[in-house]
């Protein structure tokens, strides 16, 4: 207790002042780990960003595969048609 009457002398705070800027750190700390690790947090916003690109790049592979499908059963009426 002495070592830190002594340093809150050093430093020119009071035990009070001293008490009340720890818990204010404290809580911007807790705070700032919610927002980085919590289920709403930064690391979760850019998962779901990756995934949303990676979904697009499907999407387009999706619709190009179906273009194709579609171009291939037009042709194969049409040969059914002629013939």
């Amino acid at each position: 207790m002495k070592f830190l009457e002594t340093l809150l002398e050093i430093v020119g705070l009071s035990l009070r002042t001293a008490l009340v800027t720890l818990a204010g750190l404290a809580l911007l700390f807790a705070y700032l780990g919610v927002l980085l690790f919590g289920e709403s947090s930064l690391m979760v916003l850019n998962q779901l960003e990756k995934k949303k690109e990676l979904l697009k790049k499907e999407e387009k592979q999706l619709q190009y595969s179906n273009q194709k499908l579609q171009q291939e059963y037009f042709e194969l009426k049409q040969q059914i048609l002629v013939e």
